[in-house]
């Protein structure tokens, strides 16, 4: 649903997998709700899903980056 309502925003987050990343780091993503609800206060719960994202893309972009360069270290092997 998070992915859903995300990609809707923005077409990236089609391939941005959101909720993985929400189910890998599910005690944080858990604590920060709990805290908004607490506090009555979103802002912990809009950092928390910020970081996801962040890492998210980074991973992302590491991935690709990576792929990239073996691809041309394979290519200048020919």
């Amino acid at each position: 649903m998070t992915k859903f309502i995300f990609y809707k925003w923005k077409d990236i987050f089609e391939y941005l997998p959101i909720e993985s990343k929400i189910h890998k780091y599910q005690d944080e993503y858990y604590n920060s709700i709990a805290e908004c609800h607490n506090n009555i206060n979103v802002n912990v719960f809009i950092e928390s899903m910020l970081k996801m994202i962040d890492k998210t893309l980074n991973e992302a972009i590491s991935t690709s980056y990576l792929s990239i360069t073996n691809e041309t270290i394979n290519i200048n092997k020919l």
